[in-house]
């Protein structure tokens, strides 16, 4: 609606501008509409900082979480995406991970699956989550509610604990790889 209101008002300024017409009634058009919602950046460390931060997680004493904390670093999905991940999703041996639709952010009509490739180091994480879950479908079950998934703000507080508070947040590690990539490209 902005961007619209914002053309019909450059339209009769710029015949404004040129005497065809004394005055308009779409000069107060934005005014009446609802303020745009700005969307606050998810926090996330500069890339000079990121070896810090994996050398923090690595000292993290719940392994679940410590794990959990690198495949978002390794994988960049959502918290979401990864908070679901089940061992059924694995393709090619391991090297593929496929997220349902159901759990892909996106047009509810033109959802498809998020394919994400496994760099070996995701691979090992996931093996070793097996030791310690067993053979329970969720590759992240929770250790304090087994046979759930771990809880939405279990990664938040973990990062608050390592002393990353508003500094970084699990949707930060997209962000980061983002920065990283888009600046060598």
């Amino acid at each position: 609606a902005h961007r619209v209101a914002g053309r019909i008002t450059a339209v009769f300024d710029h015949a404004q501008d040129l005497g065809y017409i004394q005055q308009h009634g779409a000069a107060g058009l934005t005014r009446v509409l609802l303020p745009r919602k700005t969307k606050k950046p998810m926090a996330s460390i500069p890339p000079e900082q990121a070896g810090e931060l994996l050398r923090a997680i690595d000292d993290y004493d719940e392994p679940v979480t410590r794990l959990g904390l690198w495949l978002l670093a390794y994988t960049f999905v959502r918290v979401g995406e990864l908070r679901g991940m089940r061992r059924d999703e694995f393709k090619e041996d391991g090297a593929i991970w496929v997220v349902p639709p159901m759990r892909v952010k996106g047009d509810e009509d033109k959802k498809l699956p998020h394919v994400v490739p496994m760099s070996r180091q995701a691979r090992a994480i996931v093996k070793e989550l097996k030791e310690l879950t067993g053979e329970k479908m969720l590759v992240l079950d929770s250790p304090a509610r087994p046979g759930h998934a771990l809880s939405e703000n279990t990664f938040l507080f973990a990062l608050y604990r390592l002393g990353y508070r508003s500094k970084m947040t699990a949707h930060g590690f997209r962000a980061l790889a983002s920065s990283v990539l888009n600046e060598h490209s």
